[in-house]
């Protein structure tokens, strides 16, 4: 029976290697190209259909190519075991968009759209032949040459001209001398929310307060904390966290308002940022704070519905005015309470259908309008501020915008953008590379990365994107016992 064994413990090890190697990887680098002239086997071609059209050839000179449509557009890479890093090479045409950007999806959930994203190139940036001012964070352009260094443009930013921020928080130091303290008058906001939302308000040399007000409607089982965070430029200042309201099973009923206060004396001057963490279990029911200036920021879900009054929740059933500079609006009917049309520069937005967005493009970028949402139960996106009812509208990060699509470079009087490696350009072939780190990413099966192609807008053009050669390169680091318990244990 020697044989026996000695051929098991031959099968034992095999197996144990073949998945210490599939899930842990092998030592080294591995390079892999698609240049899309044959059948693909490890780099599959762009999906789904419609988004990325079939393989072409030019039959003048013999180059094939696969032409991307709309986006985000998907591919798959397939490698023979796990890895720590990888680089994508694209090599590709675009003779339109300003933003073309590739991401990795962390997770194997196709429910969740998870993905990392790194810049392939900006326009913007890239071809800009206004004043460029360069450190190791940073590139700051500027039309008109009015700052000497980062430093000083980061000390005080402007708050008077728009500009563009790409790769970087907006968050920045920005002061408005002309804003003088008001305690007396404040803000009461008592548009009903629903879940998570962030808020901006201005404060200078005086108390910050807020006090949120939360109803526990049980929806689902389990606790439903909520933490009142303050943030200024992203740095974290204090909290205040209320407990759970002591039910955690399913009743879909309310337990009652309650409320926590957050307070920090002395605040210097600026813009902060104060974030109400929490889930969809709990409705926000009022906010108020001693400062007048108090805005959402970007996403609101508005919940003062007919569809929540059999909870018993304190709602607020009058319809909201949204105030607003944003680009764009895209709105989404929760429940059937938020279909209807909505009215903005007396064009209507007709939103159809439950859980379906619907999107409207501001006609004059960064300007101001408003938006009545007659039955609530809607949940509205932007690239800015919501002003509510209660309070005073102004805009956090005084005309500095993420670059997009929408963005319309006359406008413009300043680009910050963090640094990034921009491509490179042989004629009207275009070669960018982006670096992943694969620390965390789902590699399911456990070696197969999904990868999106996003270039924001080229649905508008009839051009597309032509990308003739894919090259990926994956690294895995040498392996070693501590490497091993890192791999296996995460810590």
């Amino acid at each position: 029976m020697k044989w026996y064994r000695l051929v098991l413990g031959a099968v034992i090890m095999l197996s144990f290697s073949y998945a210490a190697y599939a899930y842990v990887g092998g030592d080294g680098t591995l390079e892999l190209t698609y240049n899309f002239r044959t059948t693909p086997q490890a780099i599959d071609l762009f999906g789904p259909h419609g988004r990325a059209l079939d393989r072409e050839e030019n039959l003048s000179n013999g180059e094939t190519y696969q032409r991307i449509v709309n986006g985000p557009a998907y591919t798959t890479v397939t490698l023979p075991g796990a890895y720590d890093a990888v680089t994508v090479q694209l090599e590709y045409q675009n003779p339109s968009q300003t933003l073309v950007e590739l991401g990795v999806k962390r997770t194997a959930d196709p429910e969740l759209f998870d993905y990392t994203l790194q810049p392939l190139e900006n326009k913007l940036v890239d071809n800009s032949d206004w004043d460029r001012i360069e450190n190791d964070q940073y590139i700051l352009l500027q039309r008109d040459p009015t700052y000497t260094s980062i430093e000083e443009f980061l000390a005080k930013p402007p708050t008077t001209v728009r500009g563009g921020s790409y790769l970087i928080s907006p968050d920045l130091a920005f002061t408005d001398p002309s804003y003088q303290a008001n305690s007396t008058n404040g803000s009461h906001i008592t548009t009903t929310l629903r879940g998570a939302h962030e808020f901006y308000t201005y404060a200078a040399a005086e108390t910050l307060t807020v006090q949120v007000t939360v109803e526990d409607i049980n929806y689902t089982s389990g606790e439903d904390p909520v933490t009142v965070a303050l943030y200024q430029q992203d740095q974290f200042i204090a909290q205040e966290i209320l407990a759970d309201d002591g039910e955690i099973g399913i009743t879909g009923q309310s337990t009652g308002p309650r409320s926590l206060q957050l307070a920090v004396p002395n605040v210097t001057d600026g813009v902060y940022h104060i974030k109400v963490e929490t889930n969809d279990d709990i409705l926000i029911t009022a906010i108020q704070s001693d400062q007048e200036r108090f805005v959402i920021s970007k996403s609101i879900h508005l919940a003062g519905s007919e569809e929540y009054v059999a909870t018993g929740a304190q709602l607020n059933l009058t319809p909201t005015t949204l105030q607003s500079d944003s680009n764009w609006l895209t709105v989404v009917a929760k429940h059937p309470y938020g279909v209807g049309d909505l009215t903005m520069y007396n064009r209507l937005l007709h939103v159809n259908k439950v859980n379906t967005p619907y999107t409207w493009i501001n006609p004059i970028p960064q300007y101001d309008y408003a938006v009545t949402i007659p039955q609530n139960d809607t949940l509205a996106l932007s690239d800015s501020y919501f002003a509510l009812p209660g309070a005073e509208a102004f805009d956090p990060w005084f005309g500095l915008r993420p670059i997009s699509q929408y963005t319309d470079p006359d406008g413009l009087s300043y680009v910050l953008s963090g640094q990034y490696t921009g491509p490179t350009r042989l004629r009207s072939w275009t070669t960018a590379t982006a670096t992943f780190d694969l620390t965390g990413i789902d590699q399911r099966r456990p070696n197969e990365l999904e990868f999106l192609l996003s270039a924001p807008g080229l649905e508008t053009t009839s051009l597309g994107i032509k990308v003739r050669s894919i090259t990926v390169v994956a690294v895995q680091h040498p392996i070693t016992i501590t490497y091993l318990w890192k791999k296996i244990f995460g810590n």
